[in-house]
């Protein structure tokens, strides 16, 4: 992230600023106004950041959740603590959920480095390859 912030705030924030309206209940910020308040060059930036965010949010949640669990306590004494529903750290503590969830992640990593690629292939076969480069 261009600033230097807990991943919940970062997100919280940017929830705050899409959510932003005037009076008349337009929004006020689009993602790109979005992307420039945080120092990105383009929404697109801004959402694999959020994307990252998301992920690490819920890694560090369900670490918290395994340590609690392992530390003994109930279901229903971790949610108390972290602020979430019982069903919610059952999620959290799921092994398989978990398993599911670094499939995918693995996954959209390997597609977004496959994209990064093939749009690194066209912008040098169309001698753009220096065009999007920030020096």
């Amino acid at each position: 992230m261009a600033t230097k912030m807990y991943v919940g705030d970062f997100l919280k924030k940017v929830k705050d600023l899409e959510e932003a309206t005037d009076k008349y209940g337009v929004r006020l910020y689009d993602d790109m106004a979005i992307a420039s308040f945080f120092g990105f060059r383009s929404d697109g930036q801004l959402k694999s950041e959020i994307q990252k965010a998301r992920e690490s949010y819920r890694t560090e949640m369900q670490e918290n959740a395994s340590k609690l669990k392992d530390g003994g306590m109930s279901t229903e004494e971790i949610a108390k603590i972290m602020g979430i529903t019982t069903s919610t750290v059952e999620i959290l503590l799921d092994a398989d959920g978990k398993r599911r969830a670094n499939a995918v992640k693995d996954l959209g990593k390997k597609q977004q480095e496959l994209i990064n690629k093939q749009f690194d292939d066209i912008q040098k076969a169309l001698g753009w390859d220096n065009l999007f480069r920030c020096k």
